[in-house]
């Protein structure tokens, strides 16, 4: 064995793994071998345990590879699991899985399948419970899965293993979740959960088979749920068909991408239903034929109040439309006495034209309004390159101005497209730059700008931006940067390499005389095309060489920020040999660190360095926190030596020594003795002592916690315990059981941790623990409501709900209040119809913040059906004094029962007896129906016609309305409200505060007939809804030259309440009318 570990001591963990895996090979015939590597395999020390795992990899020995799945330490037991999905045969797993850790049997099980062995998932399957038999399923064989997945075993898949599914059947999956959602009146929160991470899982395994589960699922899950924008990416005209049937309720942003794959019509269509949100973004981005499509639908409605349009928009129209717009916007009389808003639109007209109307304010005083005149101007070219020789002069006269005009002058010139300039136009570039140069007011931001100008042009001028940058850098001084170029978008790495021979001169004269940042600076400009350029690649590599060591260290650091991390190996072991000082480099010692262990032993003790990185009269120790299994035993012993120093020094502040502590626990194959001192119970440094108890707790293999369990009966248990739990979890069950039953339970803080490390266990022998802890007296509150949460994980005994709702009954409101977000996920039939009385019962408690919860609790996670109990402790909460807790209820009941019990709801909610309960419901009524719930209209129609009949507050009844129902069934109602003498002004004014509600759901075409019907009504009051109406519709259309004339119509009313209130009421463009 000692021969072994001499034999690779010098190796790095790379070759080290390959010689392993060669001796392992050997040892198939070398007996004497053999026995050396199982003697490694039983070492306490992880470093020789992971050398025979490395082994196995080339022996395939069925006992070694046994042995390492029950290691103590997570890491060897993951790793020897993938060894046991490809070389143990199937009844040796079989037997093994079951009493494997969690973490190991997921990990193992993953693998099996993945290697074509899910054969083994399904013989060890039947041999699990709960939990632990959900987390295989997803493993077993499709055969499998389709013959055993029952009804009962659907309900209780978590989220994860439904995207496990997703990914490997999802035909399925579609099928299975459509058929639960045709069955549900109620989609539950769990089905949604499931259908949402089926759907994201279905993006990449099956598009089609996800998009018809969208389908299905469309008009039964709030569509802020569903990943549309997503499979709108993949199927732009299925879902914005889908998007454009909500009448812009829900803002669904579909991409740039998306929408440019979309014919013009299909996207007037959605500008229509109002189901563009992001159209001011995306508008520049879309073909010209798209613009103008959308353009000639919706423009109206884009106007401003002035009358003009945003300028975003009519810089993206196409020349006729724009520079009518543009005239259009500069003339308007409301903008006359803004000129900073109108000079702008000068941009979007011809060259001369622009000129001519900018002359009064190129002349005036004001710097301010001169920059931006200036800059309109300039803009002109963006549209017209024959006029950029005229621009050019332009600018050359105006090259004394005052520096903030200049500042503008030159960012407009470096805004336009950089194809447009020409050879002949480098004279005045050269002219305009000088100019700056010689100017004493020149700025930085004004450098930059013509920097920024420059650079635009490089790709087809590369020599002349060389010949001028440096001028320019130069002048910058130390403020000179090149930092904000993104130029790789601009050019193609053909034409970089081309570019790079004019540059090079100029890299290397920034490099000698200090200016190494700006040299860098600009390379990164370029982007990822540097790689494709082997004289920068070879001049970074070169600053490597530099004395400087700042010069040298960002030599180094830009090839590993570029990604060329193999030239980057190729230096870093010469330059470490060359010059030691290098380690103090990160992205040295952390290649050393990761890849070349064989060089990293001298630099594991403090010393002082000299050369390009002096450390002074420190010595200097490398800071590594984690990778230590890839060290050997006795690099890991020199660095713990050296840490151990630092710990027991008394000049180190309280973080050194709290990352020495860190690092030394991280380290698995030493002796933890020394934490172990340092953790006692009087310690000098509390603190130290709190934080090496949190450190042991994170120890490899649980190797600190029988210290811990010493510690849990003194004053250091309250850290002890929560330290514990990392290393419990990667234990068996059984094993973490042993212990929990051997703590002592008389400290609180103690006793909770317990009860939750073994709730967290969900097997039998751990419920049984808890029952026990139960029964053994009057229990601490803290501890009993600590009991209460632990019980969520064992849902499936029927006595655990029994305590459950003993809880939810008691008078200790905390007590409830720890039972009210049980999870429904993982429940059964059965186990969800128990929380649904559980949740009932909750609603009764006599704590008011128990019930507030409990019905944030049901809106946030519905049960589906529900029981009729909770039905009934909902509608009670109706009449609550707090009409809070009345909008809660309300919209509890509606997320839950709308769909099948309308009229049970109507009843309910118009069985109200206080008005602010019924105005409540009300908005709980549109903040669903905004939410995205679609199937609200039944029962809101019940609702409106039950307060008619009463003839009570028929204001609440018609907002309700409005905001709800269509507009064709709004006007229905509003009419039957009109004839029963119950519309008096009142009520009018609710309706206008709810027509916003109606226009934002509903097609123009019935918009407009509604409101054309509602503007001929005899009814004054009725006409004043209709113009309401059409105020609402001009935000969605504009003002159309028909709704101009319907407002004339309003204005010429014979009811100075509707002919009044339009006269209020202007359209963009009127006064210039």
């Amino acid at each position: 064995m000692q021969r072994i570990l001499a034999d690779v001591a010098s190796l790095s963990h790379d070759q080290r793994y390959r010689r392993m895996v060669e001796l392992g090979r050997d040892s198939l015939t070398d007996a004497h071998l053999a026995e050396d590597l199982k003697s490694l395999a039983q070492s306490e020390i992880h470093y020789e345990r992971l050398l025979a795992l490395m082994s196995a990899s080339g022996s395939c020995a069925e006992d070694l590879i046994v042995t390492m799945l029950a290691d103590p330490s997570p890491m060897l037991a993951s790793r020897a699991a993938r060894l046991a999905a490809r070389a143990l045969p199937d009844e040796i797993l079989i037997r093994l899985m079951p009493d494997l850790t969690k973490p190991c049997r997921v990990d193992l099980a993953c693998r099996l399948w993945q290697s074509g062995r899910g054969q083994v998932n399904d013989a060890v399957y039947p041999t699990l419970e709960g939990t632990a038999r959900r987390h295989l399923l997803s493993w077993t064989t499709d055969a499998f899965i389709e013959r055993h997945l029952d009804a009962e075993q659907l309900a209780a898949l978590e989220a994860p293993q439904w995207a496990t599914l997703a990914q490997r059947l999802p035909g399925f999956v579609r099928d299975r979740l459509t058929h639960a959602l045709e069955q549900s009146g109620n989609p539950s929160y769990v089905l949604r959960l499931a259908i949402r991470a089926s759907l994201y899982r279905m993006l990449r395994s099956d598009p089609d088979a996800g998009l018809s589960l969208l389908r299905a699922a469309f008009t039964r899950i709030p569509v802020h749920d569903l990943p549309l924008a997503r499979y709108g990416s993949i199927f732009p005209k299925e879902i914005a068909a889908l998007i454009a049937g909500l009448g812009g309720r829900q803002r669904i942003a579909l991409t740039v991408q998306a929408l440019k794959r979309l014919d013009a019509s299909t996207l007037c269509e959605l500008l229509a239903a109002d189901a563009l949100p992001n159209l001011h973004e995306v508008f520049p981005h879309l073909d010209a034929g798209q613009r103008d499509a959308l353009y000639r639908q919706g423009g109206e409605a884009w106007r401003e109040h002035s009358g003009a349009l945003p300028l975003a928009f009519v810089q993206a129209l196409s020349s006729a439309a724009r520079q009518t717009e543009a005239r259009h916007a500069f003339s308007l009389r409301l903008l006359a006495a803004e000129p900073m808003a109108r000079l702008p639109y000068l941009s979007c007209l011809p060259f001369q034209e622009a000129l001519a109307l900018a002359q009064p304010f190129l002349s005036q005083p004001d710097g301010e309004l001169r920059a931006q005149a200036v800059a309109a101007v300039v803009g002109a070219g963006r549209y017209e390159a024959s006029s950029l020789p005229a621009i050019l002069d332009f600018c050359r006269a105006r090259e004394n101005e005052q520096d903030p005009v200049r500042l503008a002058m030159l960012t407009a010139l470096a805004a336009l497209p950089p194809s447009r300039w020409e050879a002949a136009h480098l004279p005045g570039f050269t002219a305009l730059i000088d100019a700056a140069l010689r100017a004493r007011d020149c700025s930085h931001q004004t450098m930059a700008a013509a920097t920024q100008w420059l650079m635009a042009i490089i790709a087809a001028h590369a020599a002349f931006v060389a010949e001028t940058l440096p001028r320019l850098v130069e002048r910058m001084g130390s403020m000179g940067n090149l930092r904000y170029g993104h130029w790789e978008s601009r050019m193609s790495d053909g034409e970089l390499i081309g570019i790079a021979p004019h540059l090079m001169s100029l890299l290397d004269t920034w490099i000698r005389r200090e200016r190494a940042p700006v040299a860098l600076q600009l390379i990164f400009g370029f982007g990822c095309r540097v790689k494709a350029v082997d004289l920068f690649i070879d001049l970074l590599a070169d600053l490597t060489r530099d004395k400087r060591g700042n010069v040298a260290r960002s030599g180094l650091e830009a090839l590993t920020r570029l990604g060329l991390r193999k030239r980057a190996a190729e230096l870093i072991p010469r330059l470490v040999q060359d010059d030691p000082s290098w380690i103090q480099v990160s992205a040295v010692s952390w290649h050393l660190h990761l890849h070349r262990q064989d060089l990293l032993t001298p630099f594991l003790s403090a010393r002082v360095y000299k050369g390009r990185f002096p450390s002074g009269k420190a010595a200097f120790l490398p800071a590594f926190d984690s990778g230590f299994s890839r060290w050997t035993a006795a690099q890991q012993q020199c660095y713990a030596d050296e840490l151990v120093k630092i710990l027991t020094s008394a000049q180190r502040n309280a973080w050194e020594l709290y990352g020495s502590v860190e690092r030394y626990a991280a380290m698995p194959s030493i002796d933890l003795a020394p934490l172990v001192q340092l953790a006692r119970l009087d310690a000098p440094d509390q603190g130290l002592r709190d934080k090496t108890l949190e450190a042991l707790g994170r120890a490899d293999a649980g190797r600190g916690v029988p210290e811990l369990m010493q510690a849990l009966d003194d004053n250091r248990a309250r850290v002890a315990i929560y330290a514990m739990r990392r290393s419990l979890m990667n234990l068996r069950p059984s094993q973490v059981l042993d212990l929990l039953v051997r703590v002592p339970r008389g400290k609180v803080t103690v006793a909770k941790e317990i009860i939750r490390l073994a709730g967290d266990l969900r097997t039998d022998d751990a419920f049984a623990f808890l029952a026990r802890i139960e029964g053994d007296g009057k229990l601490h509150p803290d501890v009993a409501i600590a009991l209460m949460r632990a019980y969520w994980n064992f849902l499936e005994h029927p006595e655990v709900w029994q305590r459950l709702h003993a809880a939810a009954r008691s008078e200790q409101p905390a007590l409830a209040r720890a039972t009210i977000r049980i999870p429904p996920t993982g429940l059964p039939p059965d186990g969800q119809r128990a929380l649904s009385r559980h949740l009932a019962l909750l609603l009764g408690h006599a704590d008011a913040q128990v019930r507030k919860e409990t019905l944030e609790r049901l809106i946030a996670m519905p049960p589906g059906e529900g029981e009729p109990s909770l039905y009934q402790a909902l509608a009670a909460q109706l009449d609550d004094v707090d009409v809070s807790r009345v909008e809660l209820a309300a919209s509890a009941l509606l997320g839950i029962h709308a769909r099948n019990q309308p009229r049970e709801l109507a009843s309910s909610f118009a069985a109200a007896t206080r008005a602010q309960s019924l105005a409540a419901i009300v908005n709980s009524y549109r903040r669903q129906t905004r939410s995205g719930l679609l199937e609200l209209g039944a029962s809101a129609s019940l609702v409106v016609e039950a307060l008619l009949a009463r003839r009570w507050h028929p204001g609440l009844a018609l907002r309700l309305a409005f905001s709800v129902l269509n507009p064709e069934a709004a006007l229905a109602i509003a009419r039957q409200f009109d004839a029963a003498e119950l519309m008096h002004p009142g009520v009018v004014g609710d309706v206008l505060d709810a027509l916003s509600d109606t226009v934002t759901g509903a097609r123009l075409e019935a918009l407009a007939q509604v409101e054309a019907s509602l503007g001929a009504e005899r009814n004054a009051r009725m006409r004043r809804i209709g113009l309401g109406m059409l105020c609402e519709m001009s935000a969605r259309c504009g003002w159309t030259p028909e709704m101009r004339q319907r407002l004339f119509a309003y204005r010429q009313d014979k009811d100075a309440w509707v002919s009044d209130a339009a006269d209020l009421i202007t359209y963009p463009d009127e006064f210039a009318e």
